[in-house]
């Protein structure tokens, strides 16, 4: 198993640097993948030694993700892990999803934030619950966070079979078609923090919407009486 620690980036530069330095204390791998930032993150990061892939483009958080596997796959690696550049995610986690890769090398491991209802926001908490209900109808298992950005995948699940969506959403489509063809999901407790000057490029309606369509979607597929690739 050879992981690699994948940042995907967009104009987070204020916790970038904190955030490469955190990842690279508990992984030897770590590339950031800048979606077309405003400003290059290069010379911020110039003396750490990380890869940095960047987009001149802005695509979405997902087509990052694609393009992180394609370039780990080339690279010979075998498992693909993220990690949000925003200072919510704690690098510190990494090894406990690594060592649950390690027991199910076959599993998307998903990161579980601990939630507090006094430091989490109201819309955070109903997205989690209202996309898990989804996501067990879909495949029949439970996941209890499957909106977090912090995870390690099998590489074959991002490259194997087609995923349509670009943006947020393909971390919900990735983990239905992923159970359909037979990929296990696990999950594993982590830390998070919501500081008060998180920029979060959620776009409520465009991403909220993107979601519903996509649920709709797998939903109708879920009943289908077809094999799934």
């Amino acid at each position: 198993m050879k992981i690699l620690l994948a940042l995907p980036h967009y104009n987070h530069n204020a916790t970038l640097r904190q955030v490469v330095q955190a990842a690279l204390a508990v992984c030897a791998d770590v590339a950031v993948f800048d979606d077309g930032s405003s400003v290059s993150p290069v010379a911020l990061l110039s003396d750490l030694p990380v890869h940095v892939v960047r987009f001149e483009r802005n695509r979405g958080k997902g087509q990052m993700i694609l393009e992180a596997a394609q370039w780990a796959q080339a690279r010979g690696f075998t498992h693909l892990a993220t990690l949000d550049t925003d200072g919510q995610h704690h690098a510190a986690d990494f090894p406990r999803l690594a060592h649950q890769a390690q027991l199910y090398p076959q599993s998307i491991i998903i990161g579980k934030r601990k939630f507090d209802k006094k430091t989490v926001p109201f819309s955070s908490r109903f997205g989690r619950a209202f996309g898990g209900f989804w996501i067990h109808f879909q495949t029949g298992q439970k996941i209890s966070d499957i909106q977090s950005g912090y995870r390690i995948y099998p590489l074959a699940v991002l490259t194997s079979f087609p995923l349509r969506c670009a943006r947020y959403a393909l971390e919900v489509e990735v983990v239905a078609r992923a159970k359909w063809a037979g990929f296990g999901v696990e999950e594993v407790d982590v830390s998070v923090t919501y500081p008060k000057d998180r920029i979060s490029h959620f776009h409520k309606w465009k991403d909220n919407l993107r979601l519903t369509l996509l649920n709709t979607l797998l939903t109708l597929r879920s009943m289908l009486p077809w094999p799934h690739r």
